[in-house]
């Protein structure tokens, strides 16, 4: 579009370089105007003829690509993880939180809490889409602030609390939520809410 800028630069996202164009100038614009941000800020998409090398290829594979996501394409995450974690900070008269702390781009029902980290694949039944899960997903300090107000919680949760009830394996000092997947199939389909799965393996 005409408010597209055509020139690349180079963006870091992680370790990773890769060439980027200015998304939309008038919501850079935007950002800049009600951010009021030290150094100018630019809303950017990848550059088309750029392709994110995957930094994590043990982990995900070789031929696996991502945008701007820390490591995986996809992370999916189970409602009732969440309901359990809001079960948890209510007894102890917090405020429960909404899946949007932990930014998931698919959301599941029907595995128990945290059985989504026993799972090593799903099928989604309409189209024959299956999803590789790789390993649970370490969270960070973001998940702490608030999506509406912008402000973050002095108390550290809800991480103090995911991480006594789901740590990291590796690391019983940090929370888990989610799983980071990839596709495991190339298949051409779409997704959609209310979409049903099934476990291929555990």
């Amino acid at each position: 579009s005409a408010l597209e800028s055509e020139a690349q630069f180079s963006a870091t996202v992680w370790s990773d370089s890769c060439a980027v164009v200015e998304a939309n100038i008038e919501a850079s614009s935007w950002l800049n105007r009600v951010l009021a941000p030290a150094q100018p800020l630019q809303l950017v998409r990848m550059a088309n003829n750029h392709q994110r090398v995957q930094s994590s290829p043990e982990r995900f594979g070789r031929d696996t690509h991502t945008l701007f996501a820390d490591a995986a394409p996809f992370l999916i995450a189970n409602s009732a993880s969440l309901y359990q974690l809001n079960q948890a900070l209510e007894s102890k008269q917090l405020t429960p939180i909404d899946m949007r702390r932990f930014r998931p781009n698919i959301v599941i029902s029907g595995p128990d809490a945290f059985a989504e980290h026993q799972i090593k694949e799903l099928q989604l039944i309409s189209s024959n889409i299956n999803f590789k899960l790789c390993d649970h997903c370490e969270r960070c300090i973001i998940t702490t602030i608030n999506p509406d107000s912008g402000e973050k919680s002095t108390n550290l949760e809800p991480l103090k609390t995911l991480t006594q009830l789901n740590p990291m394996p590796s690391n019983r000092h940090a929370p888990a939520f989610g799983v980071n997947a990839t596709l495991s199939n190339a298949v051409s389909a779409s997704l959609a809410v209310g979409d049903r799965f099934k476990i291929v393996s555990r």
